[in-house]
C-alpha cells in the first residue's frame, strides 16, 4: 500500500472507536466476537494444494491469496490477454490508474475496520481491464485461510475501464478448523459503458469470522451486478455500498444465505442514486435453520437530481426451525419526485398447502421441504451467468440441505 495512504489511515484509526450495539448500523450484529478474540497474522509461504478450491469445469485466470498474501507460485496467470492487468497489490505503483484509484472509494475516514485494512493490509490483488476489452474468461480470486487463529486483511481493487466487460469470482475457503478472522476491503470502479459481474462465495470453516466491505463506483451507462452467496462461517458481516454517479446505469444486487447451527450473517447494503435515468434491482433470500440468526438492512438513496430512477428492493426469508430468527429492515430515502421505487420483506415458514401437494404425489415430507427450499433459492442463483460456478453452488447447497440435485 502507498505510504501516504497508510499514514492517513493510521491517523484515522487514532480518532475512531470500535462500534457498539447502541449504533443503529450495528444494532443486530455484535462485533464482540472480533474484539474479544486474539488473532495473529497468518504464516507466509505455506504449501497449499489449490485443486480442491477450484470450480470444476471452469476455465479462468486464477489468483490465489493465502492468509491474505498474493501467491504468484499458486496463481495461474500465464498468457493474459493484452489489456488485462493482474498484479500483486504490492506492485500497485506500477499501474498509474490503479495507484490513483486505490483508497479513493472505501471509507477509511469514518469506518474503523476499513481504516485498519488500509493501514495494515496483508496483501491483495489489482485487476484492471483496459478500454473496450471483453475478457472472455473470468478472473477467480481464491482466498484461503490456512493458519490457526489467523488474521488476514486482503485488499482487492477492480477497475473495468470504459466499454470493457469483466467477470470476477471471489471465493473464501479454509484449510483449518479453528477460529480465523478475515477483514476484506474491495474497491470496484465501473467506468462509462463498462460491465462488471462480481460473484462472492463465502465458505470458510464453522468457526470463521469475516467482515467484508465492497465499495462500488459506477459511471454513466455502466452495468454492475453482484451475487453474494454465504454458505458457511460463524460470524459474517457484508457491507456493500454502491454509488451510482452517472446516467443510464443499472445495478443488480443478489444474495442468498442458507444458515444452520449458530451461524450469524448480516447483509448491509446501500445503493446511492445520484444521477437520473438509472435502475437498481435488489433481492436477498435467507434460509434459516437451527439456532441461526440472519440480518438484512438494505437502504436506497434517491437524491434530488436522480429523477426517473427505478429502484426495487426485496428481502425474503424462510424459517426452518423454532430457534432461528431474522431481523430485516429494507429502507428507501427519496428526495426526487419522479421515480418508481418499492421495497418489501417477507419472513415465514413453509407453505403447508405446497408441502401437502407434494406429499400427495408420493414425495416424502423431508424431500418435499427440500424441493421447496431449492425452488426458493433459484431466483437468486439464476443471476449467476458463469455456469460452472452456478452448478457448484447448487451442489454445495444440495449437500447442505440433503436434497437431490
Amino acid at each position: 500500500m502507498p505510504k501516504a495512504l497508510v499514514a492517513q489511515a493510521m491517523e484515522n484509526i487514532e480518532k475512531l472507536q470500535f462500534p457498539v450495539n447502541k449504533e443503529e448500523y450495528w444494532k443486530y450484529t455484535r462485533p464482540t466476537k472480533i474484539l474479544n478474540s486474539t488473532f495473529t497474522k497468518g504464516e507466509d509461504g505455506l504449501a497449499i494444494d489449490i485443486d480442491p478450491f477450484k470450480v470444476p469445469g471452469l476455465d479462468a485466470w486464477r489468483v490465489v491469496l493465502v492468509n491474505g498474501v498474493f501467491r504468484s507460485d499458486l496463481s495461474e496467470l500465464e498468457g493474459l490477454p493484452t489489456g488485462l492487468s493482474i498484479l500483486d497489490i504490492g506492485q500497485v505503483e506500477k499501474h498509474a490508474d490503479a495507484l490513483k484509484a486505490l483508497g479513493q472509494y472505501a471509507d477509511h475516514k469514518t469506518q474503523i475496520f476499513t481504516a485498519i485494512n488500509t493501514a495494515y493490509a496483508t496483501g491483495g490483488v489489482v485487476i484492471v481491464a483496459d478500454e473496450k476489452l471483453a475478457v472472455e474468461k473470468p478472473v477467480h480470486i481464491i482466498h484461503i485461510q490456512a493458519s490457526e487463529d489467523g488474521l488476514s486483511q486482503p485488499r482487492i481493487l477492480v477497475i473495468a475501464k470504459k466499454s470493457s466487460n469483466l467477470k470476477v469470482i471471489a471465493s473464501f475457503k479454509s484449510t483449518v478448523t479453528q477460529r480465523t478472522f478475515t477483514n476484506l476491503v474491495a474497491e470496484m470502479v465501473v467506468e462509462q459503458n463498462a460491465r462488471l459481474e462480481y460473484n462472492k462465495v463465502q465458505f470458510e470453516n464453522d468457526e470463521s469470522l469475516q467482515l467484508s466491505t465492497e465499495q462500488v463506483y459506477q459511471e454513466r451507462d455502466s452495468y454492475f451486478s453482484i451475487n453474494t452467496i454465504t454458505l458457511n462461517g460463524s460470524w459474517v458481516r457484508n457491507n456493500l455500498n454502491i454509488i451510482v454517479d452517472g446516467e443510464n446505469c443499472e445495478s443488480r444486487l443478489f444474495g442468498i444465505y442458507p444458515l444452520t447451527g449458530h451461524q450469524h450473517v448480516d447483509n448491509h447494503t446501500l445503493v446511492d442514486h445520484r444521477k437520473p435515468h438509472c435502475e437498481s434491482h435488489e433481492l436477498y433470500k435467507g434460509i434459516l435453520d437451527g439456532s441461526s440468526n440472519g440480518v438484512f438492512n438494505g437502504k436506497v438513496f434517491v437524491r434530488l437530481d436522480a429523477q426517473k430512477t427505478n429502484a426495487f428492493q426485496q428481502n425474503n426469508n424462510i424459517i426452518l426451525s423454532e430457534n432461528a430468527q431474522v431481523n430485516t429492515k429494507p429502507e428507501l430515502e427519496i428526495y426526487a419526485d419522479d421515480v418508481k421505487c418499492s421495497h418489501g420483506c417477507t419472513t415465514g415458514q413453509f407453505d403447508d398447502e405446497a408441502v401437502f401437494y407434494l406429499r400427495s404425489r408420493g414425495i416424502g415430507e423431508r424431500n418435499a421441504k427440500n424441493l421447496l427450499v431449492y425452488a426458493f433459492s433459484q431466483e437468486v442463483l439464476e443471476n449467476i451467468t458463469i455456469l460452472p460456478l452456478k452448478e457448484q453452488i447448487k451442489q454445495l447447497m444440495a449437500d447442505r440441505f440433503d436434497w437431490e440435485h
